[in-house]
């Protein structure tokens, strides 16, 4: 039966509530509380590794970052929101890499579309701004092979260089990573 562990600063307000297995592993649900006793992270253990949802509330308590783990994974789906609750990012991970589509807005407004595969971009990456396509760019094995123009775009317009050989040091560098928004954020807040 996990034991219960609560933590409070020298005030005497919860600062870490969080369960151990009798080994000493996280086992359930591990909460961290800001110093004004607001709900922060909320993240599920089992055996000690990260299992199930990882949360990140704001100040006013609602959930800015969502991850889902499995046996220590990133695996699922995530989304970012700002502070006015409007999604910012959505994205899927598959056994610790990127995975699936990837959408990001900024102030309500499309700001990019793209695919991945085992953290790879695949197909059409697509960039937004005020909300109407700027750039299309197909991606095959994380490399891009051409660039497609919308039809109110510059042809002239700087595109990013095509390639379809992956180099093999960049080939085993590729995807093997997290980004480095969800390292640092995992980094800095994943568990008590």
């Amino acid at each position: 039966m996990p034991t219960e562990f609560i933590e409070k600063d020298e005030r005497g307000q919860v600062r870490e509530r969080y369960f151990e297995d009798d080994g000493g592993r996280l086992e359930g649900v591990a909460t961290r509380y800001d110093e004004d006793g607001r709900l922060v992270q909320e993240s599920h253990w089992r055996a000690g590794t990260l299992h199930g949802p990882t949360s990140l509330y704001g100040p006013d308590g609602q959930v800015l970052q969502r991850v889902m783990f499995v046996d220590g994974q990133l695996h699922g789906p995530a989304e970012l929101q700002d502070e006015q609750g409007r999604v910012r990012m959505r994205l899927g991970f598959h056994e610790d890499r990127l995975h699936g589509e990837l959408l990001a807005w900024q102030d309500g407004q499309p700001l990019m579309k793209h695919t991945l595969a085992e953290g790879r971009p695949e197909g059409p990456l697509e960039l937004y701004e005020d909300g109407k396509l700027t750039h299309r760019v197909l991606f095959e094995r994380g490399w891009p092979l051409e660039q497609e123009q919308p039809p109110e775009q510059d042809p002239a317009a700087p595109g990013p260089e095509a390639s379809a050989d992956m180099p093999a040091e960049q080939e085993q560098q590729s995807g093997e990573q997290r980004p480095g928004w969800l390292q640092g954020w995992l980094q800095g807040g994943s568990g008590a």
